[in-house]
């Protein structure tokens, strides 16, 4: 249940635009283990976890190279799209359980370097390309 967990997020982010590579994935279910597990979790899970976990659910993901939204897109935010972005902010707040302290905004100075650039990463499977906000 918790690889399928697992899977569904990476699917989930993905089609968000917001893309997992193998090392950020591993990163991502490391912190989750050492939060639910705290002193009882053993250390890492291993340099090639990632690679491992998405070879092992081929039918579900798959890996791709990734490719930045054109501006056209980053332009196409208006009073509706702007409504469903907060609603899907919401949704996932809850879901997820994310306090107010944990929630940043950013604008164009606030961008994280190396994200957005062009880089191997995990989506759907059957896809044929990932597009990256």
């Amino acid at each position: 249940m918790e690889e399928e967990n697992i899977v569904n997020f990476a699917i989930e982010v993905a089609q968000w635009g917001f893309l997992l590579s193998p090392w950020r994935l591993k990163d991502h279910c490391e912190a989750g283990l050492q939060h639910r597990l705290g002193k009882n979790f053993p250390g890492g899970l291993g340099r090639d976890w990632g690679n491992w976990f998405i070879t092992k659910h081929h039918n579900q993901l798959g890996m791709y190279w990734s490719s930045a939204l054109n501006s056209s897109c980053g332009c196409a935010v208006n009073p509706v799209t702007k409504e469903d972005y907060f609603k899907i902010l919401k949704e996932v707040r809850e879901k997820y359980y994310i306090p107010d302290e944990l929630v940043y905004g950013a604008d164009e100075t606030g961008i994280q370097l190396g994200i957005g650039v062009m880089e191997w990463v995990i989506g759907p499977a059957g896809e044929k390309i990932q597009h990256q906000q």
